[in-house]
């Protein structure tokens, strides 16, 4: 599994993931005192590569987590937020 994420100056961060096999998925960002801001994605997932937007404008400035499950595992990300 890849992850990776990419912001852009329009505040919508890319979020990019790779699946080797199918598998179960849960793709949510997450505020530095660890509160679930959003669920991008979540459900049985086909091997391929995947890509996801979240659009920080509602979100003040900070430390955000992407986090990835995949089946068992479980990947971080971290992003910064800014105004």
């Amino acid at each position: 599994v890849t992850l990776s994420v990419a912001p852009s100056p329009a505040r919508t961060t890319h979020v990019r993931f790779s699946l080797p096999k199918q598998a179960e998925v849960d793709l949510s960002i997450f505020d530095l005192s660890g509160r679930k801001i959003v669920t991008l994605a979540k459900g049985s997932m086909p091997a391929k590569a995947h890509e996801y937007q979240w659009d920080g404008a509602g979100a003040s400035a900070g430390v955000y987590f992407v986090r990835l499950r995949v089946d068992a595992e479980t990947y971080n990300l971290r992003v910064v937020s800014l105004k």
